[in-house]
């Protein structure tokens, strides 16, 4: 899934799927949904291998995009928590 926000001042904004998911959750940030390259990636930084993710960036104004995936195709659902908004 894609979530998209904007950012009007420069600002650090946090995004996890820590404890908020039963599964392998990867999240990655972009500037451009329909492609470019990611601004910050993560996966299994919640606690030990297999776990939830985050991800964390200085951010100027802008739109972005935050892209929930599964790791090798795990899915499942999830809370998404975001901060610095």
């Amino acid at each position: 899934e894609v979530f998209y926000f904007i950012v009007e001042s420069t600002r650090t904004v946090t995004v996890d799927t820590c404890y908020l998911a039963g599964w392998d959750t990867v999240l990655y940030m972009r500037d451009d949904c329909d492609g470019g390259v990611d601004l910050v990636c993560n996966d299994d930084y919640c606690g030990s291998y297999g776990t939830e993710s985050t991800i964390s960036g200085n951010l100027g104004s802008g739109a972005y995009f935050v892209f929930v995936d599964g790791y090798y195709g795990d899915y499942g659902s999830y809370t998404l928590n975001v901060t610095g908004l």
